[in-house]
């Protein structure tokens, strides 16, 4: 999954708003270090879609995958990929 522009992020804000119950959701993310995370194209995560202080790795936990947190008005989080929590993708044909 990319979100690669505001109107992709609002649709999945949106989609987590009003079709889930859940308090956070896993986006699909990759990194090879923590505080430095892109989306599957390769494409860099706009600070722009992170919560205040995020992406933080927290206290040295290895926070290696994003979740969006509704907790946090829908924005991005780096957490410990060991949660479970409901997770948004994205289907190519």
């Amino acid at each position: 999954m990319t979100l690669e522009t505001e109107a992709k992020f609002l649709f999945i804000k949106d989609v987590f708003e009003i079709d889930t119950n859940s308090e956070r959701a896993w986006l699909n993310s990759i990194t090879d270090t923590p505080l430095i995370f892109k989306w599957t194209n390769d494409q860099i995560i706009a600070n722009s879609f992170y919560g205040a202080s995020n992406p933080d790795n927290r206290d040295g936990l290895n926070e290696l995958c994003i979740e969006m947190s509704r907790a946090d008005n829908f924005k991005l989080n780096d957490s410990n990929c060991g949660k479970l929590n409901d997770l948004f993708c994205e289907y190519h044909d």
